[in-house]
């Protein structure tokens, strides 16, 4: 349905802004979309990572519900078209978001193995793997990320900086926190992994101050 696709393209105009009056209208773009073509599977696809991105925002209203929409809009993605990578991916984010931590690294890992040539999927297989035991695959899935996104946003450096971290190389982890810094300077989860790398390094004082800094971002 071309109004269906138009309105899917308007609505990934809108979605990255993070702004709760713009992604709120994108959600009912995308809800438009999908009411106007029920097997649009691009745009459950969509309307699920929209819904995704609304919850993990701070600037948008964050709950269970947007949650709850993102599963059941990918798994409608899926069921249509069980190829779309981009809705594997975001079904494993909220899953593990959700504390189901096996279903979502089997989603993850499809959603990369679909789109291997998009960043997205990978690195967010990426992110998560570190924390899996699995360090040096999350490392060479975020460099793989950063040759597909050159211009990456800041989180692929933590990514990075976990990866290096469970590996116990620390002044690489503390390269890739700052450099994720610089380029979202209040984010906590980087903040959070500069101080306990600092500390892993022996630098206490510099710990120290970090700790200070995720203080201040989260009381």
């Amino acid at each position: 349905d071309p109004e269906a696709y138009d309105l899917l393209l308007r609505a990934r105009e809108l979605r990255y802004s993070f702004q709760p009056a713009t992604t709120e209208e994108a959600i009912r773009f995308m809800e438009r979309a999908v009411e106007l073509d029920r097997e649009f599977a691009a745009g459950w696809s969509d309307l699920a990572i929209t819904h995704y991105l609304a919850s993990t925002s701070r600037r948008a209203k964050c709950s269970d519900d947007d949650w709850d929409r993102a599963i059941e809009c990918s798994e409608r993605a899926l069921a249509l078209d069980p190829s779309l990578g981009e809705a594997h991916t975001v079904l494993g984010a909220v899953l593990l978001k959700r504390g189901e931590f096996n279903r979502a690294i089997r989603e993850l890992e499809a959603g990369a193995a679909a789109s291997p040539n998009a960043a997205w999927p990978v690195a967010m297989l990426a992110k998560v793997l570190p924390n899996h035991g699995r360090p040096a695959e999350g490392l060479e899935m975020i460099r793989r990320a950063f040759r597909l996104n050159p211009s990456a946003p800041g989180w692929y450096f933590g990514a990075k900086g976990w990866s290096h971290f469970a590996l116990r190389q620390y002044d690489e982890a503390l390269a890739a926190f700052a450099a994720a810094v610089d380029r979202s300077p209040d984010d906590l989860g980087s903040h959070i992994g500069r101080t306990v790398a600092y500390q892993a390094a022996g630098r206490e004082d510099e710990a120290r101050a970090e700790a200070c800094e995720v203080l201040r971002l989260d009381p």
